[in-house]
């Protein structure tokens, strides 16, 4: 006896149901999100006390540098903790009187000058009225970036533990 073969035919899925899956996915994954960065958020915060509370006991101790290697929970971990003082980012400024005394002893062009020099606005502001701070300015508008998804809050249990909680 031959054998009987049918042909399965899917159909193509509607505009209602494409919206539907795509509604359902938007909520899964805006709820594991969620549940991501109240992780993350707790973490956060239990890693800022841990390390404040170690900071305070290597600067009690004038232990400037600590490096513990150990087994945590069926893991090696090993890390480096120092205490050190920043330094500070140096600035440089050109008086700009002394500046312009160059185009005098012929070392720069009034070009050079004025392609080289800038006006703070603020300052401006104290010798200009707005009008003519238009006529004379530049803006340039910032560039066109491309949208990032931005976590606005997470609340665990009625608790807030991101974010700012407000208004919709």
């Amino acid at each position: 006896m031959g054998e009987l073969k049918k042909r399965v035919r899917m159909r193509a899925k509607t505009k209602e149901q494409v919206q539907r899956d795509a509604k359902y996915d938007v909520e899964s994954l805006s709820q594991q999100a969620a549940v991501a960065r109240a992780a993350f958020q707790k973490a956060e915060t239990e890693l800022k006390m841990a390390e404040e509370k170690l900071f305070e006991a290597m600067s009690a101790t004038k232990t400037w540098q600590v490096h513990p290697d150990f087994e945590h929970d069926d893991q090696h971990l090993e890390a480096q903790f120092n205490v050190e003082t920043p330094i500070g980012r140096s600035t440089t400024t050109i008086d700009p009187e002394q500046y312009f005394q160059l185009i005098d002893r012929d070392q720069i062009t009034y070009e050079d000058f004025f392609n080289s020099i800038s006006v703070s606005i603020t300052k401006a502001r104290e010798y200009l009225g707005e009008k003519q701070i238009e006529r004379i300015a530049e803006t340039k508008l910032p560039e066109k970036k491309d949208p990032v998804l931005k976590t606005q809050f997470v609340i665990v249990d009625g608790t807030p533990i991101f974010g700012k909680v407000g208004k919709k």
